[in-house]
């Protein structure tokens, strides 16, 4: 065999070879501690950087990140709608649902509201108040939807506000247009 190849063969070889002995270093190194605890059979995916290990049958090594969750159906209908209305909420709508769950307050009303206030955000009275909530500015859409969310809740759902009816009494002083308004949105939103 001639020495370009032979020496060519060792570098194609030698990358493997240092990745497995790394890896071989860190399982051991992992093996050697007690703070493997539980039972975690029935978790069946992770992620360790560029490795995925699937169907794992036994203890996990505390090093290994957090089960890999699939993205919520109600964010993806949601993102598609909103890029239909050319808003910038859809790059926001893991975020939405993650709120809406939190504070159980129903994300199809924030989505109406922001429809009939301005336009799904394209036009906003004040910076990054979609809602048209008070006097609030934020600086920044993530702020706000937080915002928005926790100021719901605190001004309305925490008093028992919860339907649209009682929050659109509140909210507008019309309230009979601005049901008919958001409610149009919510017929929409999926």
């Amino acid at each position: 065999m001639e020495p370009k190849r032979r020496i060519l063969k060792i570098f194609n070889f030698l990358p493997v070879f240092l990745y497995s002995v790394l890896f071989a270093s860190f399982v051991v190194n992992d093996l050697s501690h007690d703070d493997v605890k539980g039972d975690f059979s029935d978790i069946k995916s992770y992620k360790v950087t560029n490795f995925e290990f699937v169907e794992h049958n036994g203890p996990i090594l505390t090093n290994i990140h957090e089960p890999i969750k699939p993205r919520d159906q109600r964010a993806i209908l949601l993102q598609n709608y909103l890029q239909k209305q050319s808003s910038y909420l859809a790059d926001y709508t893991d975020l939405i649902i993650e709120l809406s769950d939190f504070y159980n307050i129903d994300y199809k009303i924030v989505v109406a509201i922001a429809g009939v206030e301005s336009g799904f955000c394209r036009i906003n009275f004040r910076p990054y108040n979609c809602w048209g909530f008070g006097d609030y500015a934020w600086d920044s859409p993530e702020t706000s939807i937080r915002e928005y969310f926790r100021l719901l809740y605190k001004n309305y759902y925490q008093k028992n506000l919860d339907t649209l009816e009682e929050i659109a009494a509140m909210y507008n002083p019309y309230p009979d247009q601005y049901i008919k308004k958001v409610n149009y949105f919510l017929n929409q939103v999926p």
